[in-house]
């Protein structure tokens, strides 16, 4: 947001060459940032030698023919914002949990713009199951089907409150809740083979929490439709968001859980295999 093109900055060839001097300085510092998280995370090399591409790529961009008018904004889609539609549909179909999808560095290869690469980085691992496993858990109970549903990371209100309000009863596989602050991050197995949720505090309202889903496997297409805040679905899942009181999250967010089609789903109508059989 602070790489953005003010009007001043396409006043004329000489405050659009600054500027492209400018955005070309924000881009390579990113580099630093995602280097981190390449350490942070123990990615492989693969992973670390695609992102250096990247940059080094984006980097040759800047090299520009003309300035005319125009290019600041043209700099700023391209190189910093821009989120095609059709790379969203990869990231989806590559980044699902209990799956052996989700090659990074192939990704990584496919971005163009700072935004993509985040959105890459950010679904690989909020979508991986081995990465969330390895938060330290802090509580732990076992359900009525043999699954375990684990509470991980910073022990907080919501976290806690959001761990109890899932009972023994409740039909899901293997279950992490991982508290960050006041950030609530969940991975359900079972439910649209594996439902990612996250939850924070809404910054106009602080009695209110913001929840986002998203539900990789369209089990049951009319019981999607149903969902609370549904925002849309394609072949490669649903998402969607709805706000629940601070002191309500842990019951709005199981019963939410309860409404997400499962595998046993797809013979009922609406189901994928609704009347093949």
């Amino acid at each position: 947001m602070q790489a953005a093109p003010q009007s001043s900055d396409d006043y004329d060839e000489a405050s659009r060459m600054d500027y492209a001097e400018k955005a070309y300085r924000t881009f390579r510092d990113f580099r630093s940032d995602f280097a981190s998280i390449d350490r942070d995370f123990g990615f492989s090399s693969d992973v670390s030698e695609a992102t250096q591409d990247f940059f080094q790529r984006g980097a040759e961009d800047f090299a520009l023919g003309n300035y005319n008018s125009g290019i600041t904004g043209q700099i700023y889609r391209q190189k910093f914002t821009d989120l095609r539609p059709e790379f969203v549909e990869e990231v989806k179909d590559k980044c699902v949990g209990y799956t052996f999808g989700g090659n990074l560095s192939s990704l990584v290869d496919d971005s163009q713009t700072i935004n993509e690469l985040l959105h890459a980085y950010h679904s690989y691992i909020m979508n991986n199951e081995s990465i969330l496993q390895k938060v330290p858990v802090v509580d732990q109970k076992g359900n009525d089907y043999g699954y375990s549903i684990t509470l991980r990371g910073d022990e907080s209100p919501l976290s806690r409150q959001v761990f109890d309000a899932l009972l023994t009863d409740l039909d899901v596989g293997d279950t992490d809740i991982i508290g960050a602050d006041e950030h609530v991050m969940m991975m359900v197995r079972d439910r649209g083979h594996a439902l990612t949720i996250s939850a924070e505090p809404d910054q106009s309202k602080a009695d209110q929490i913001w929840v986002e889903y998203n539900i990789p496997k369209l089990c049951n297409v009319e019981m999607i439709k149903s969902l609370p805040g549904l925002s849309g679905y394609t072949d490669n899942g649903a998402r969607g968001g709805f706000f629940a009181d601070r002191n309500e999250l842990g019951t709005k967010v199981a019963d939410f859980i309860g409404q997400v089609p499962t595998d046993d789903d797809m013979s009922k109508p609406g189901g994928a295999l609704y009347g093949r059989f």
